[in-house]
């Protein structure tokens, strides 16, 4: 008797850009009378970072609406990193050197390694904060403070830098034949590599939940990058020379850019802030299905990807496969079927060639 195989096509139309680079979803962030903007840090829609203006170099808290001046007392030049909650964290400078400070919207408290010459925070998450010092020999560590105790952190046998945290993980650098990206589990520590990118990938900078965003390298230059555990996401403002996302919350990403090929070699020094907001994912079609394979297909662009999840309630979604448009502009991918029903949406993201 022959098996009987039914092939189920279900169209899933959207109404936005293919691009997840689109400029809809890109915001511009510079502080009025300000001649540079750079968000470091994000928290819910508070945000963090510096700016620079005629009387020097300063930092900022933008709540959406109003931008706070922050500026540590004595200080000559301070500059916010990190945002959880309400507090603030990163480092200022004084006439003795660089330290590190810890800011909760009233109190302005000093943070310093023990026994270090040079202190910096730049993550916070709770009562967490991560960052790196310097020994009495100038040599850099990374540490994780967790507001009674101090405890170095570094990679076995290089330089580490850890720039953000989230629950138990901690993204940052490490220096071992360039720059390379680490994620820290509190047990293991993984390198994190972009696809197409040279022996050396330059940065992890923010985590949240399963996503992380950074900068990374290849032959056509500098770009931002959003990793979900899974998918490899480009991240270029439209316009931009270079693009560097430094922190994440939700689905909010924040960072800094340059608009020219001056600015990219650092030369006119004119960075400007952004705020970046994840497309949502696409609406989600509902297979009936009671055996056999189903296949679905959808309209996209040319040579863009595409991540296909599926749920079985709607809520609790799992990656199924990545798709690129074939040269008819469709997307289709197949899945046997277990005789449940399911839901599947597409994500509007382009990932990293």
């Amino acid at each position: 008797m022959k098996k009987l195989v039914m092939i189920f096509t279900v169209l899933v139309f959207f109404f936005f850009g293919v691009n997840c680079a689109s400029a809809d979803n890109w915001t511009k962030l510079d502080m009025p009378g300000a001649t540079n903007t750079i968000a470091w840090g994000i928290d819910g829609t508070n945000i963090v970072g510096t700016y620079a203006d005629a009387t020097g170099n300063h930092g900022f808290l933008y709540n959406g609406t109003t931008w706070i001046n922050l500026d540590m007392p004595g200080a000559t030049n301070t500059c916010p990193r990190g945002i959880s909650g309400n507090n603030i964290v990163g480092n200022y400078a004084d006439a003795t050197g660089i330290h590190g400070f810890l800011y909760n919207g009233t109190t302005w408290i000093n943070l310093d390694m023990p026994g270090a010459s040079d202190t910096r925070l730049y993550g916070i998450d709770g009562s967490n904060i991560v960052g790196n010092y310097a020994d009495a020999k100038r040599r850099w560590h990374g540490f994780l403070y967790n507001g009674k105790i101090w405890t170095t952190l570094d990679m076995p046998g290089v330089f580490t830098c850890p720039y953000d945290i989230d629950g138990s993980n901690i993204v940052g650098i490490y220096l071992y034949n360039g720059w390379q990206n680490f994620l820290y589990d509190g047990k293991n520590w993984t390198t994190l590599y972009p696809p197409g990118t040279y022996s050396y990938s330059v940065g992890a900078f923010g985590i949240d939940g399963n996503n992380i965003v950074g900068e990374y390298l290849n032959t056509n230059g500098l770009h931002g990058f959003l990793y979900n555990g899974t998918t490899w996401i480009n991240l270029d403002m439209p316009g931009a020379r270079y693009t560097d996302p430094r922190g994440i919350s939700g689905n909010k990403i924040v960072g800094y850019y340059y608009e020219d090929e001056d600015d990219f070699v650092f030369i006119s020094h004119t960075p400007h802030g952004f705020i970046y907001t994840i497309p949502a994912p696409l609406p989600a079609s509902k297979i009936n299905v009671s055996g056999g394979i189903v296949t679905v297909s959808f309209p996209s662009s040319l040579g863009s990807s595409y991540s296909i999840e599926s749920s079985t309630d709607l809520v609790h979604w799992s990656s199924v496969t990545n798709v690129t448009a074939d040269s008819n502009g469709k997307g289709t991918f197949s899945e046997l079927m277990s005789g449940q029903a399911k839901y599947y949406r597409v994500l509007n993201q382009t990932q990293l060639k």
